[in-house]
């Protein structure tokens, strides 16, 4: 069980999360001499710096609760400070270098608890003096005030707000080293365990295991209706905005058309000529429910955004001279 800090990991994105404010989504650099991308140089250090801090953090949390030592599944996690050829590799890499930071932080979540848990015996089982110890050791150590406020809203919560991905084990026949359930749950970890005949005569023999029967209303409530006539709850597109916004434009431009004949041939000449001087430039992004927005660009960014996003992500429209 040498990969059990795994369970840790968070599910959700580190970008949504309470390192945002390091991990955001970066500006990019477009060179327009080699039409090349790649991120700003403030953004690369600040990610580099991040990095840098979990792994230290990490290490020192496992020294301090004397952890016994976990493989390592990466050497780092940064891995866009590079030239990119176009706009999409930059853009996965970005995506990419967001999960491979969970990796870091499920590390430090698995080492505080593994520390908390030396200190909770070594105090006679006092966790409050455990978890205000650690703190105290932060503060200690002059880690700034962000890193402290992160760490302590995510890696250090194991009171289930935060999702982690789990671990399924077998109760009956557990492999060598391998933690308690009891352990795991304590710490917010979800734990999948099969309970059938073999489990039901184990525990007939061994009362840990009794302590791990399912309860009669989690089985009834997980195989029963609770209602006689259930309704298919709605389901919210998160492009609704976007499509609507997307039909009402049409049905404006068609309109705008037909009463300004004339102006056609002007309208003609500004798509001809493609420029970005006169018009607005939008972008159409998520938010923290999943929903697009709409968001202006300024004029120092128009030019790079368009660079950014590819033909068949891109609408312009003559009529008000915007792209989308």
């Amino acid at each position: 069980m040498e990969y059990m800090h795994l369970a840790f990991l968070e599910v959700n994105s580190m970008q949504t999360g309470a390192f945002g404010w390091a991990l955001h989504t970066p500006e990019y650099h477009w060179r327009k001499k080699d039409k090349t991308f790649s991120m700003r140089t403030i953004d690369i250090i600040c990610w580099h710096r991040l990095e840098r801090d979990l792994k230290l953090f990490m290490t020192s949390q496992s020294e301090l609760g004397n952890v016994p030592p976990t493989p390592s599944v990466i050497d780092r996690a940064f891995t866009c400070s590079g030239i990119h050829h176009n706009n999409k590799q930059l853009k996965q890499n970005i995506i990419r270098c967001w999960k491979w930071y969970s990796y870091w932080t499920c590390r430090l979540a698995y080492a505080i608890a593994a520390c908390e848990s030396v200190r909770h015996d070594r105090d006679n089982g006092h966790r409050a003096t455990a978890s205000f110890e650690w703190l105290q050791i932060m503060v200690q150590q002059d880690w700034y005030k962000g890193f402290i406020a992160s760490v302590n809203t995510t890696c250090r919560v194991f009171n289930g707000s935060v999702e982690r991905v789990g671990v399924i084990m077998d109760i009956v026949e557990p492999k060598l080293k391998q933690f308690l359930v009891e352990w795991l749950m304590y710490y917010g970890v979800p734990v999948w365990y099969r309970w059938g005949c073999r489990e039901m005569d184990a525990s007939k023999m061994n009362n840990n295991l009794k302590r791990l029967a399912l309860q009669p209303e989690s089985v009834q409530e997980g195989s029963t209706f609770m209602t006689k006539t259930p309704t298919q709850p709605d389901v919210v597109d998160p492009r609704a905005l976007l499509n609507a916004f997307i039909a009402k434009r049409e049905r404006r431009t068609k309109e705008i058309e037909e009463k300004e004949a004339d102006e056609s041939r002007r309208r003609k000449q500004r798509d001809d000529a493609g420029g970005i001087k006169r018009v607005k430039v939008f972008i159409w992004e998520k938010d923290d429910r999943g929903m697009y927005k709409c968001q202006v660009v300024t004029y120092a960014d128009k030019e790079d955004t368009l660079n950014f996003y590819g033909k068949e992500q891109r609408i312009y429209n003559s009529v008000f001279g915007e792209w989308d």
